[in-house]
């Protein structure tokens, strides 16, 4: 008589294999349920208010900036010992007695930005005496009023020490 030695509890070494599949699917199934629950209850991606509105608005944006650029104003702005800036027209000719202001920003540090009225010279040149407070990038955005018009430029400038 022949015995089976083999115990029939004894499963095949691979019986777990499908179980891997599950613990696979599982993981992904969960990270996805914690990733979806910390997006949509975390920052909204709104970085700005009523921004609705602003977004009809921009057309007018565009317009004015279609407008300007039709005039063929141009501005030169020099930063050397304070701030200059030339305003002329299409033509090369000085627009004089504009009200000029600067709006100075340094990018990483509001407590340096500040708004400057420019004062007209002669020749379209507009000038303001300004403590830079560090060398770096400015960012300096001229607004212009010549009666009625408005003219808008926005540059970065670089300081060297």
């Amino acid at each position: 008589m022949i015995q089976n030695t083999a115990s029939p509890q004894m499963r095949p070494r691979s019986h777990w294999y499908p179980w891997i599949f599950v613990a696979f699917f599982a993981t992904v199934i969960g990270v996805n349920i914690f990733m979806v629950t910390m997006a949509v209850s975390s920052w909204s991606g709104l970085s700005t208010r009523d921004h609705y509105r602003k977004g009809v608005a921009y057309n007018q944006v565009l317009d004015a900036a279609e407008e300007q650029a039709s005039r063929g104003w141009k501005a030169e702005i020099i930063a050397e010992s304070g701030l200059s800036v030339w305003l002329t027209d299409r033509t090369g000719q000085p627009l004089e007695n504009a009200a000029m202001v600067a709006e100075i920003r340094r990018p990483g540090r509001r407590d340096l930005d500040q708004d400057i009225a420019l004062m007209p010279q002669a020749g379209g040149l507009y000038r303001a005496a300004i403590d830079w407070g560090a060398p770096g990038n400015w960012d300096v955005r001229i607004v212009a009023r010549l009666g009625q018009t408005r003219y808008v430029e926005s540059r970065r400038l670089w300081l060297t020490p």
